[in-house]
Formats: structure tokens, sequence, C-alpha cells
């Protein structure tokens, strides 16, 4: 393979994400040997495995018309979906198109629109994958959106509703691809982009291991997968942060996950992983971005996060170490009470959900990720110190203890043995 033509070779990018030999490509190219192309040859698609297991894939081809699709490409991707549907299998697309075919106009547009409903209908019903691979614009754009997951690499990935030659066309407005929408704005600014790797090497190789966490599904028992790094000491001092990555990684196969939107929330991690083999969605409090406090972007990543698990039967861990919901005029008006709320939703899983309280749990973020008996939560564990309750000290001493005359140290004592006691957690399952 030539990996300095990867960038531009979608036979390229299928050779490397799939097992050797097993790619067989459906609705085939009219003129694959030749210079002259057809409208639909801009589309690959077929079947082929990933580590055994069957997936089906398709992929723009920038070299023909630039990439834009047809009305003839867009019915061969809805028939690759309706396989992968059909067959269930995971839906693995590789990006690289500027559009609908502007030479169709509506008749590319009306055929794309197909496409478009497909993947909202079988969301949740199958994986559905996207690399985006090179520029990518308009319809396609917003199916990749739509996927479950959206896989970049920092420099070729580009995602946006219209051009930058359009912006200057239309508004005067002066910007390049990667200002629009490149890697680092949809990695920290938008959300879109949930893995971001350096090469297009990279972003294959981890979407291989994705869809290979998605469909294994069995738990390999007869394997022993130690984790490599030992169990971190806890600072007991709320107000000492540390990084909960070192806990994940103690308990996880291997010391190996992978860490879902990165850059964006940063006061919550969410990772895929897995333990004795079995896939498990991790979510984590940060204390070293914002304190851990659950701030709109956190709730809006770990509400998608905990939808891809529990729609493709990956159990949910949470690993507890927070002070409540980010407070403030900006995050009230940004709209955490609705964020928070549909982080509550989302929490209402079909999969078991475990909990464990590391350090705190203070507000109405703790009860949310608690997850209790009441919640429908499988089970909630907490480390021997750890302190559970509305609010913490600090708060509910000028609420409840403000002209109590009595020491800090025994108001503390006489607080926790009131709110946080073991009895009353217990009391919550």
């Amino acid at each position: 393979m030539n990996t300095k033509r990867l960038g531009q070779n979608p036979e390229n990018w299928l050779d490397l994400f799939l097992d050797e030999g097993t790619f067989l490509e459906t609705s085939g190219r009219s003129n694959s040997d030749s210079k002259e192309f057809c409208p639909g040859d801009e589309v690959i698609t077929g079947v082929g495995y990933v580590n055994s297991k069957k997936v089906a894939v398709y992929a723009h081809d920038p070299a023909v018309d630039r990439g834009f699709i047809s009305t003839k490409g867009a019915e061969k991707i809805c028939r690759i979906m309706e396989k992968a549907y059909k067959y269930r299998v995971p839906m693995v697309c590789f990006l690289a198109s500027p559009g609908i075919s502007v030479e169709e106009g509506i008749l590319s547009g009306d055929a794309y629109t197909k496409v478009i409903a497909k993947t909202v209908s079988y969301s949740g019903k199958i994986p559905q994958i996207a690399l985006v691979m090179n520029v990518t614009i308009g319809a396609p754009a917003y199916s990749a959106t739509l996927m479950d997951l959206v896989l970049f690499n920092k420099v070729r990935s580009h995602l946006m509703v219209t051009s930058p030659n359009i912006l200057k066309d239309v508004l005067n407005e002066e910007t390049t691809l990667k200002e629009l929408g490149g890697s680092h704005v949809h990695a920290i600014q938008t959300g879109i982009a949930d893995f971001v790797d350096a090469k297009m090497e990279q972003q294959i190789e981890r979407a291989k291991v994705i869809v290979s966490l998605f469909i294994s599904g069995e738990v390999h028992n007869e394997k022993v997968y130690p984790p490599t790094k030992p169990l971190p000491d806890f600072p007991e001092v709320e107000n000492v942060a540390f990084d909960m990555i070192g806990l994940i990684s103690a308990i996880v196969d291997e010391s190996m996950y992978l860490e879902y939107k990165a850059s964006f929330g940063k006061s919550m991690y969410c990772a895929f992983a897995t333990i004795n083999g079995q896939p498990v969605g991790l979510l984590a409090n940060n204390s070293l971005h914002l304190a851990g406090a659950i701030d709109s972007d956190a709730s809006l990543k770990s509400s998608r996060f905990i939808r891809v698990c529990d729609a493709y039967g990956i159990p949910i861990i949470t690993l507890i170490d927070v002070p409540g919901f980010m407070p403030g005029k900006e995050e009230e008006h940004k709209g955490i009470l609705r964020y928070g709320a549909e982080l509550l939703t989302a929490m209402q899983t079909q999969v078991p959900r475990i909990s464990v309280v590391v350090r705190r749990c203070y507000g109405a973020a703790a009860y949310l990720m608690m997850q209790t008996a009441s919640q429908g939560g499988e089970l909630v564990m907490a480390v021997e110190n750890a302190k559970i309750g509305v609010m913490g000290f600090s708060a509910a001493k000028n609420v409840i203890y403000k002209n109590d005359s009595r020491s800090e140290e025994e108001l503390r004592t006489h607080y926790f043995d009131n709110y946080e006691s073991v009895e009353k957690a217990k009391q919550l399952g």
C-alpha cells in the first residue's frame, strides 16, 4: 500500500481497515479500470471482515467528480445500509465528499434524504461509525453527525455545512477549512468529533478496535486480563485534585481504554474498555477540570455516551467524585438544567449500571450519578472514607449551622453522622 496516497485513495482505506482478502464489493463501479466514470462510481460499497467479524462499508471517492454524490451514488449507499440492517452488522462509512451533485440538483438531493432517513431509522439498531477522511460538506456531513461515533484525523478531516468559498460569496466572510470545520473545532468547541488521531492510519486502526468492542458481545472467561497499573491513592482533602485516569487504568484490561470526546466536556471522562474481556462504558468525574463539577458540555457528552452504550448492550460503570453541577449565571443561561435533565433521562438504561463513590458525591449530581436502587441501578459501592450528601460541608455550614456555636470539627462530625452515614447510604441501595 502506498501510504503517501492513503488520504486520497478509498481502496487503500478499505484495505487497511478490513481483514486481508475479505472485501467483496457490491453494486460495483461501471468503469473501475478506466479513466471514464459514470454516476454512482463516486461511492464504493461492500462487505468484509474486521478481526473475523462481518461489517458493511461504503467510501466516497474524491477522484470521481470530486466526490459529489449523485442519485445513483445515494442509491448505492441505501442498498448497503439495508444489507447492514438485514444482517445486523456494523455500518462503517469513510467520508470525503463536498456534498450532493450540483448538476443533478433536486434529484440527488431527494435521493440523499433517503440516506439520512435510513441513518435515523437504524440508529440504536446497528452500530453506525463515520470516519471523516477528508473534506466533507453538506448532506454527507449531516450523515456523520447522525451516526453513533465520528472519528477524525488532525490534518485532513474537515466537516461543515458549507464551504469557505460559499461563505465568502454569500456573507463576505473570510475563513479557512480548518477554522470553519477542522478537527480542533469539532473536538473542543462543537463536540462532534468523538475521537481525533494524528494520522489516518491511527484513525483507521482505532475504528477497527471500536468495531471489535461493539460486536464482540461475549465474555471471555477462559482468559485472564490483568490490569498493568497499580491502584492509585486518593487524597481525602476535597480541594486536592487528582486524576481519575489512574483509577481507570488500574481496573480495565491491560490498562487500555478509548477515551470518548477527550477534549470536550472535560469535567467528565467517558471511555470504552473491557474488564475480563467484557466491553464496558466508564464514566468518571475529573477533578482536574472545574473541580469535577458537571457543566453543560459534560452533561451533553455523557448523555450521548450513555445512549450509545445502552443501544449496543455495553454495561456502564460510574466512578464518582463530584461536588455537584456547575453553578453560575453562564451555565444557567447555557442550559445546565436542560442538559442535566437529559443526562438523568439517559441514565435510565436497559444495560446494568454500577456506581462507585470514590471520594465525594454531593448535590443533585450525587443522586443522578449514583443510580441508586430507586433509580433502577444495580449496585452502589463506596470507598471507606467517601462522603455522600445533599451538599458539601462548607455549603451546609452556612445553611444549617449558621448560628451554631459548636466548633467546626464538631459540626463536621455531626453533619456527616446525620447526612452521610453508612446506614443512610444502605437505604439508598
